[in-house]
């Protein structure tokens, strides 16, 4: 048998709610980009990449690396994996592609 003094505090830890949990807490928001310039300046080695806003910087960067195909990838500041995505009827969905450097 539980004492009177038991059970009234099994009832008040019952009844309390628990407190709210934090979540991830970003302090720091950094494009992938924007990370590798930070390191690259600090002499960690980085994959070479231009950084491009729209289609025509996307071209200008295609022309100066020179190559026959390309690497594209949206970024975006969402928390998760995959989460970009490229605006236009191209077909191209996803965040990562390469590319012919022609298109």
């Amino acid at each position: 048998m539980i004492s009177n003094a038991c059970a009234t505090l099994l009832r008040r830890a019952a009844s309390r709610t628990a407190a709210p949990t934090v979540g991830a807490v970003r302090n720091l928001n950094l494009h992938e980009y924007q990370s590798a310039r930070i390191m690259g300046g600090m002499g960690v080695n980085v994959p070479f990449g231009i950084p491009a806003q729209t289609v025509d910087e996307a071209v200008a960067a295609a022309e100066e690396i020179g190559d026959e195909e390309v690497v594209i990838k949206a970024q975006i500041l969402a928390g998760g994996r995959g989460l970009g995505k490229f605006m236009g009827d191209d077909g191209l969905q996803g965040g990562v592609h390469v590319i012919p450097t022609s298109d």
